[in-house]
């Protein structure tokens, strides 16, 4: 009797380790999963973005640097700037074909054809449009094609990535959650057990213990990936201020709302004739200049979110309640700003005096805000009336 309930004892507690030690694996399984699919996705979608942001950058360069060349012959920086487009696009196209390759939900298949789709709209409004413009040294044709076909496909493309993005993210939080619940599961099984296999249990606790703390530092490992990922895709990294993707995420998608009781001033500061700062003194000179532009409106304006969503664009939000006097408080601000950019730069010794042109949008709420409103402030930086202070042009809508 007693080798027969020692025999029966050891099938349970070989089942027992069987069954353990299968849940710890499936989650082990589960958890590399995210590592391996999502956050590889993310990944591949974040590099995506950085070399669409530096193809825009270049190829706005190469058509103002065209625009505003004296000597139409000299062609050699355009030129340069032309071959970083191209590489761009080519990178651009690899990591998607990467990203192509990674398993995916059918719901993201769906979202990614249409980024497909947009993006070949994207790449054709380049490639066969723009492009073909510069070389013929048609310059003002390709600037009208930016602002008219390539910002539009720009912006649907970045649509389509954005909501590819928080699918991955979705697929991340639910895999992350299901790692936990089945971790959790494990630990009441093992518990239930634990009185009558007390010596096997500790001898697997030893080991979950080990195990826990592998994936309590792969989850901070990929969590500090996540965060670094999010500052790739969120953040310019030369003036270390939010970029225009960002801009898109929280006010170009036509999901933002501003409320009933609220008022959003929108202010875009643009440096003029940057282009001619950066051939007369240098990239270097030009970047300074960027950077401490950053620095002097943060330090103006230290609470109110400032994005680069252009090479030489910069937009501020000024959120304010429905109230008397919120439009003398946003004035104070932008007066504030102006007047500290509008500074003489030392920058290498050299003292430059950097001038801006500013817009100032009103939006009240009730009211969904979209990307139409960075048109309508580069529009009244052009025709707009300019406000009482004579600093900046002012528009209510």
């Amino acid at each position: 009797m007693g080798k027969k309930s020692n025999v029966i004892t050891n099938i349970v507690i070989i089942l027992f380790i069987i069954i353990g030690f299968a849940g710890m694996a499936l989650t082990i399984s589960q958890y590399s999963s995210i590592i391996d699919k999502d956050t590889a996705a993310k990944q591949y979608l974040q590099e995506d973005s950085i070399y669409k942001h530096s193809l825009e950058t270049d190829l706005c360069i190469a058509i103002n640097l065209g625009r505003n060349s004296k000597n139409t012959e000299d062609t050699s920086q355009i030129d340069e700037y032309l071959k970083k487009v191209d590489s761009y696009l080519e990178q651009s196209k690899n990591v998607m074909a990467e990203y192509e390759k990674i398993e995916k939900t059918k719901e993201e298949e769906n979202v990614f054809s249409n980024v497909k789709t947009a993006m070949g709209q994207y790449t054709s409004t380049i490639q066969n449009e723009i492009l073909p413009q510069i070389e013929a040294k048609h310059y003002e044709s390709a600037n009208s094609l930016y602002f008219d076909k390539f910002v539009v496909s720009r912006n649907k493309l970045d649509d389509y990535v954005s909501e590819l993005l928080a699918l991955t993210q979705s697929s991340i939080d639910k895999n992350y959650k299901s790692v936990v619940t089945k971790t959790r599961l494990l630990q009441v099984f093992f518990t239930l057990f634990g009185v009558i296999l007390l010596v096997i249990v500790n001898l697997i606790e030893k080991g979950r213990e080990k195990m826990a703390k592998n994936l309590a530092e792969e989850t901070a490992k990929t969590q500090d990936a996540l965060s670094s990922l999010n500052t790739a895709v969120f953040n310019d990294t030369l003036t270390n201020t939010n970029n225009r993707f960002s801009f898109m995420v929280d006010y170009g998608s036509g999901k933002t709302s501003i409320e009933k009781d609220e008022i959003y001033y929108f202010m875009m500061l643009d440096i003029k004739n940057f282009s001619d700062i950066n051939i007369s003194n240098g990239n270097d000179t030009g970047d300074q200049v960027l950077k401490q532009t950053v620095s002097r409106i943060k330090a103006a304006s230290p609470d109110i979110p400032l994005f680069r969503t252009g090479s030489d664009e910069f937009v501020l939000v000024i959120k304010e309640k429905s109230e008397s006097g919120s439009f003398e408080r946003a004035k104070v601000i932008a007066d504030k700003i102006y007047d500290s950019l509008t500074k003489p730069y030392n920058i290498n010794n050299i003292s430059l005096q950097v001038k801006y042109s500013a817009a100032m949008v009103k939006k009240n709420g009730p009211l969904a805000v979209d990307s139409s409103v960075l048109g309508e402030m580069k529009q009244l930086m052009l025709e707009g009336e300019r406000n009482p202070s004579g600093k900046w042009s002012y528009s209510s809508t």
